[in-house]
């Protein structure tokens, strides 16, 4: 036996919380794999996200999706959640190997759900990369950093 008393140790005071707290991050996809379902019957597309800026920076997230299921239901869902990464990382169609995604910046809605064996975060949405300015990264990248004025006609008036 191995007495504990003076280590100091009090489970009270960990924090056993894998999750990410619910929210919006700019993230990017450092790893990818495929790997067999449990079943055997399919294929999951694990995509490791990172957590780019502010105070959750460096966390992790892991997105499995179901890209080849004999459940047409669960792979149309994972399906059209890769469709909206690659969209808002700006990879096009169609998508050869999941390194394309790799260290492409994008925006990620990450909710809580809670099953049988805990805690998890779900990605909800993905958005193309914004800066702390709001404005998508490509527009501002395109525009220099500052959005062109709308030309003016005769009447002032844009559309004019």
């Amino acid at each position: 036996m191995a007495s504990l008393g003076k280590s100091g140790f009090d489970f009270n005071k960990v924090d056993d919380s894998d999750v990410i707290p619910a929210g919006e991050y700019a993230v990017r996809i450092v790893e990818s794999d495929i790997v067999p379902t449990k079943a055997g019957t399919g294929k999951i597309l694990v995509l490791t996200m990172e957590v780019m800026e502010g105070t959750q920076k460096g966390r992790r997230h892991w997105e499995r999706l179901n890209i080849v299921n004999p459940n047409d239901t669960a792979q149309s869902i994972a399906h059209k959640q890769l469709k909206r990464i690659c969209e808002a990382a700006g990879v096009p169609s169609p998508l050869l190997d999941s390194e394309d995604l790799h260290h492409k910046p994008f925006m990620a809605t990450l909710a809580i759900r809670e099953d049988d064996y805990g805690k998890k975060n779900d990605l909800k949405k993905a958005a193309p990369y914004r800066t702390t300015g709001g404005r998508p990264a490509t527009q501002q990248q395109e525009t220099g950093g500052a959005s062109a004025p709308a030309a003016k006609s005769a009447g002032g008036m844009p559309w004019d």
